[in-house]
């Protein structure tokens, strides 16, 4: 009987022995993959900054764009109103030479 419990306790061991060493294995085997894993991480999270300082520099750019866009547009509309006024004094030129010509050819 005594040999029997202790020839369970030496295959318990032994079983225990031999599942750790599979554990030991399976780690070791799969540790080149989780370096190799958190070096990817690192060079993504590099990369991942670098696009947000893209993305920073390109909102930037398309601000100074909308401000330079509406300051065309109101340069436009300045020169718009500047052209109609213009129309509209060469039509009172005109109207005040026609009217000359008129009173030349009345007298």
């Amino acid at each position: 009987m005594i040999w029997l419990c202790l020839l369970v306790v030496v295959l318990s061991v032994v079983y225990v022995v031999i599942i750790g060493r599979k554990y030991t294995d399976y780690v070791h085997a799969t540790q080149p993959y989780i370096e190799e894993a958190t070096e990817r991480n690192a060079k993504l999270g590099e990369a991942i900054k670098a696009e947000k300082e893209i993305a920073k520099d390109v909102v930037n750019r398309v601000k100074d764009e909308e401000l330079l866009i509406g300051d065309l547009k109101i340069g436009m509309a300045k020169l718009e109103s500047e052209i109609i006024e213009e129309r509209a004094l060469e039509e009172k030129l005109e109207l005040a030479q026609q009217v000359k010509q008129f009173n030349k050819k009345k007298s």
